[in-house]
């Protein structure tokens, strides 16, 4: 089994996927997204933060925003970017995109 040495590198990325709701003009999203990123604390210039679209669902564009950040200043990065996501887009990235509804229950228990 490999173990990763996460402290070999001076900075890590920091891999977050969220869905932007169908409502949502996805290229102005990113723009105010990437706006919002780059200036959060901590955020390494070198390399720049990745926002790209990874998919189309049923809900939305999917994108993975991918900012970069010295080691000592990874979580605080990852919270201010999920902070970022909300208070640019108005969208909880918690929350799994896809997660299917649990299916309704038919008649004396018997599934839908």
């Amino acid at each position: 089994m490999l173990i990763p040495n996460f402290s070999s590198l001076p900075t890590r990325r920091i891999d977050i996927q969220c869905t932007v709701p169908t409502t949502v003009e996805v290229n102005d999203a990113i723009a105010r997204l990437r706006a919002a990123v780059v200036k959060i604390p901590n955020v390494a210039r070198e390399p720049q933060p990745q926002i790209e679209i990874l998919r189309m669902t049923a809900r939305g564009v999917q994108l993975a925003v991918r900012p970069s950040a010295h080691n000592d200043h990874y979580w605080q990065v990852y919270h201010d970017t999920q902070k970022a996501l909300m208070d640019t887009l108005g969208v909880n990235c918690a929350a799994p995109p896809d997660s299917p509804s649990p299916p309704a229950a038919g008649p004396a228990g018997v599934p839908a």
